[in-house]
């Protein structure tokens, strides 16, 4: 035996020494990369020493091989990436479990023993090298196991499955409410078009008992008249709309810019992005990770141009924005001269679920969240001598650099290990 094979046999023994042995479910879960999945179906799981295992440890060498999975049956490990989940039937692996000592969660585990192909069930075929914010179908299929719609649920609320289907709604669909939303230009519309259009009327009772009934007009505002087209006279209901949805196409209604509707400013293409690490620039961090996202807007036919928003409309919380992880380097950005990014001088690191969509007048991609769902937020603020830094609950510096980048990166590889001092 050669002196490397001694020292991780070593390492082994220590580990398995001052790691818990701990009971485990029926059925816990694993996540693997699909280009595995050929090799996995055919020999099993091997314990090895993987990428992620080996930069969590700061590439330590002499790591003894494992097995990760969690002890749920319900929640896979979310890598960020479209993974394979494999369910391990723990009867029939009879393999000796313990608590993964790098991630105090309660759930994560290990194993040092291999696992044979019978004793596990591939129950999500994931997409290689696919970002689970492209994907549609993330975790389970819906029906494949009972628990897959709790999974569902758990990431995603009505206020992102809302805000997605507004905003890719088709054409027809933006239209028809359009006339309720702009019914103050129907006299415009009017003149504009030269379209004839004739009040529809009815007769009411004279206040007098000798005169005869008089004929008024059925509506004393556009508001009713709009519901009385769209059930009686579609052919002017329908020019109306069109008429609005070319003017708001062209930007040429005279209302403010914060007034269009928020589909007018993103594409038509929205995804949802699942349990993220999400960025968002700021110039209030610690009171945001102390409080989280109190404030926001809470109506989406508002979400086109917040900025000119008033504090009413943001009073109650809401959506926010931010931006993936993967985005913010190329579009954050404000001013590269100077390194200085457009929305604020600090920023936030959190998970939430959103929409992912394109912004026309922004030119950039964002991610759409309710700041309510926000969870594991932490701040990044000004370092001692450095311009970035992460600080513990304590007040002191974990990690600083002058490069934002390498302090996003090193807190979500080392979330796990650090999260009880944040």
């Amino acid at each position: 035996m050669d002196l490397r094979q001694i020292i991780r046999e070593s390492v082994q023994k220590a580990l398995r020494k001052f790691s818990t042995p701990i009971k485990v479910g029926d059925f816990v879960l694993h996540t693997a990369n699909p280009r595995l999945r050929e090799v996995i179906l055919k020999n099993g799981l091997q314990p090895q020493v993987g990428d992620s295992y080996s930069l969590h440890w700061d590439g330590e060498d002499n790591l003894p091989p494992v097995i990760f999975a969690t002890n749920d049956s319900n929640n896979a490990y979310n890598s960020t990436y479209d993974d394979d989940v494999w369910k391990i039937d723990t009867r029939i692996a009879g393999v000796e479990w313990f608590n993964d000592d790098g991630i105090d969660d309660g759930k994560a585990i290990v194993t040092y023993q291999p696992i044979s192909p019978s004793s596990i069930e591939l129950v999500y075929k994931g997409t290689p090298d696919k970002d689970d914010s492209d994907n549609g179908d993330f975790w389970y299929k819906k029906n494949h196991l009972k628990e897959s719609q709790h999974v569902l649920n758990e990431f995603i609320t009505n206020n992102e499955i809302y805000l997605r289907d507004y905003l890719s709604m088709s054409k027809d669909a933006k239209k028809e409410d359009l006339p309720h939303e702009f019914h103050y230009f129907f006299d415009d519309f009017l003149t504009e078009t030269g379209t004839e259009f004739h009040m529809p009327k009815e007769t009411r009772p004279s206040n007098y008992a000798d005169e005869p009934e008089e004929e008024v007009d059925m509506f004393e505002d556009t508001i009713e008249l709009m519901t009385w087209l769209q059930n009686n006279d579609r052919e002017v209901y329908d020019s109306f709309s069109e008429y609005l949805y070319e003017k708001i196409q062209n930007n040429e209604l005279p209302i403010s810019d914060s007034e269009y509707p928020a589909w007018s400013y993103f594409d038509d293409s929205p995804k949802l992005v699942k349990n993220q690490w999400l960025i968002h620039f700021t110039d209030n961090a610690n009171e945001i990770a102390r409080d989280g996202f109190k404030f926001g807007v809470d109506e989406m036919t508002k979400l086109g141009l917040t900025t000119q928003l008033g504090e009413f409309d943001k009073k109650y919380g809401g959506y926010n924005f931010a931006y993936l992880l993967s985005d913010f380097p190329k579009y954050a950005m404000g001013n590269y001269s100077r390194g200085l990014y457009k929305y604020g001088k600090e920023v936030v690191v959190f998970n939430a679920s959103g929409i992912k969509v394109w912004h026309h007048g922004d030119e950039e991609p964002q991610v759409i969240f309710y700041g309510n769902t926000a969870t594991n937020i932490i701040p990044i603020t000004d370092g001692e001598n450095s311009k970035w830094a992460i600080h513990n609950k304590n007040g002191r510096i974990v990690f600083e650099n002058d490069n934002l980048e390498k302090v996003v990166s090193w807190l979500t590889k080392n979330y796990q290990q650090y999260r009880s001092n944040f």
